[in-house]
């Protein structure tokens, strides 16, 4: 399963849909790589309140076809991390695909990389990825059409020697539980070569999925980190340029009137 597909079915379960259009879905990924979990805690980790919004992780994203660099026009992922406060983001993720119907060019074709990496000279661990600010460009077009969005309130914390990425999904009023959400997603972070990568965590390590206790949570965590198995790549996301934000901005635009 390639990164957008994972992205779509993820954001794709009913528990998560629907919020005045604006938070249109989240949800886990129970087939990601093999992984029989979605990486969803039932207790936040962490403090926001202790939190870091790291200045290299603070800005916009967009999420390749794998770990290579590829884009394809017309379609993509942006992720976006605005800090609300100095230990906190405000994180959004927008999904585009594109217009199936439409003519040229042809759906899914991907962007040529370098010609250095046509002659096998480019290293593509610390190559800037090709041609991302005009790929952020074609997410204004009609072409690129708008799927599923959502908007997370995101804090670091630190276990085990790892660092972790809380997500904490916002805009969900509930009679049960006033705005208290019923779920956290929790990566793995790191930051290689300029690329941000986000990995899941194995969360039926010791039944972690249902712990309610932050700091037995918080234990488990600090046990398994860096331990074989307890973290898989799930998404690498390549820096938009400063100069493009007005691109993404634009095409933000689109979901909220989509």
């Amino acid at each position: 399963m390639g990164a957008h597909e994972a992205l779509r079915a993820w954001f794709g379960s009913p528990r998560r849909r629907s919020v005045a259009g604006l938070v249109i879905a989240l949800a886990g990924v129970p087939l990601l790589l093999g992984i029989d979990n979605c990486s969803e805690l039932k207790t936040p980790i962490g403090s926001p309140e202790q939190g870091w919004t790291d200045p290299r992780i603070s800005g916009v994203w967009l999420l390749s076809d794998g770990d290579n660099g590829t884009f394809t026009e017309h379609a993509g992922t942006l992720w976006v991390f605005e800090p609300f406060d100095a230990t906190t983001w405000l994180v959004t993720r927008a999904m585009f695909q594109r217009d199936v119907s439409a003519a040229s060019p042809p759906a899914g074709a991907p962007l040529a990389a370098p010609e250095a990496a046509a002659s096998g000279t480019r290293d593509i661990a610390t190559s800037v990825p090709p041609d991302v600010p005009r790929v952020v460009s074609t997410l204004r077009e009609s072409l690129a059409e708008p799927t599923e969005m959502g908007t997370f309130k995101g804090w670091l914390t630190s276990l085990g020697g790892r660092r972790y990425l809380v997500l904490q999904e916002v805009i969900t009023p509930s009679s049960a539980r006033g705005f208290r959400p019923d779920a956290w997603t929790v990566f793995e972070v790191s930051l290689e070569n300029g690329r941000l990568v986000l990995s899941f965590i194995d969360t039926s390590i010791e039944h972690l999925d249902n712990v309610t206790s932050r700091a037995r949570a918080e234990a488990i965590i600090a046990r398994h980190a860096g331990s074989a198995g307890f973290s898989t790549r799930a998404f690498v996301l390549h820096p938009v340029p400063r100069a493009s934000y007005d691109d993404a901005k634009q095409a933000l635009a689109r979901h909220f009137k989509h």
